[in-house]
């Protein structure tokens, strides 16, 4: 059931594919600024309070409903549910989908489209000054985000259902939304923490499907050495997608362009891992 939920999820997103990332960020954004109204705007995102009141009601929502809808009409409303809530949880654009975007405008000389791609990617990103970098760095973002956006969710849907969706989307963009304490602060805030550990083990299995369709000697190394100097998710993805990509993205621009298409395909062959490893998994539970 969940694997059927999940292919219809990623062809009704596909068949809507927009720009813009219509759902849940959007209706997030408007549940925090009616919040923001009504606790004040000087108030920390980062106390236990708001962290509650920002994230338990919506999560909780699908939670019932998960409950209540479990074993209604063969499991069809349930499958039904699970459509809805993934439909809304992914994203309108795919991480991949974005760097063959970057590929284009990379082979047409367009470095504002390749920023822009980057920014869509993650905002929060500082974009580098050299257009010589951009290649790399929006193939690094997209490793690194392909986490959040896509493998991420699956993992939470497939362990807890619709539930555990909507608790990992919330929680990326919580993370982004409130990431410190204080401004000259530099500790995690609660927010960021809890998007830390929620990432934890889904960061993880994406390093590892990351080697096992790239180089596993060269991801492994890159994730020892990241995981001696920090527990950080994001740049153990970069560093241990990049491993296992094994491209530099140097040379002529068209040497360059293909090198991103090399990691947009990637992705892609590592989304199919994860569906077949789904698959795998719902064969032998239902076995």
């Amino acid at each position: 059931m969940d694997l059927i939920a999940i292919l219809i999820a990623l062809w009704l997103t596909r068949l809507a594919a927009t720009d813009a990332d219509w759902r849940v960020m959007n209706l997030f954004r408007e549940y925090a600024d009616a919040l923001s109204r009504r606790i004040g705007e000087g108030e920390s995102w980062n106390t236990p309070f708001t962290v509650l009141a920002l994230m338990v009601p919506p999560v909780l929502v699908v939670g019932l409903l998960q409950l209540l809808l479990a074993d209604r009409i063969a499991g069809l409303l349930y499958l039904a549910l699970s459509v809805v809530v993934l439909v809304l949880c992914l994203p309108a654009t795919r991480a991949d989908q974005l760097l063959g975007r970057a590929a284009r405008a990379w082979q047409r000389d367009d470095g504002d489209s390749v920023r822009a791609v980057i920014t869509e990617l993650d905002p929060r990103v500082q974009l580098p000054t050299d257009a010589a970098e951009l290649p790399r760095q929006v193939a690094l973002v997209g490793l690194r985000r392909n986490c959040d956006l896509l493998f991420g969710l699956l993992f939470w849907f497939v362990l807890l259902g619709p539930f555990g969706a909507v608790a990992w989307r919330m929680a990326c963009l919580a993370g982004a939304f409130g990431g410190r304490d204080d401004a000259d602060d530099s500790r995690p805030g609660l927010l960021a923490t809890w998007y830390h550990w929620l990432g934890w083990v889904p960061a993880r299995l994406t390093v590892l499907s990351y080697a096992a369709m790239g180089n596993f000697s060269n991801t492994m190394t890159a994730w020892r050495e990241s995981s001696a100097t920090h527990d950080d998710n994001g740049a153990l993805l970069e560093h241990g997608g990049a491993a296992a990509l094994d491209l530099n993205f140097l040379g002529e621009r068209g040497e360059v362009t293909e090198q991103l298409r090399e990691a947009r395909r990637f992705l892609r062959r590592t989304a199919l891992l994860w569906l077949a490893a789904i698959a795998l998994l719902t064969i032998f539970l239902g076995a």
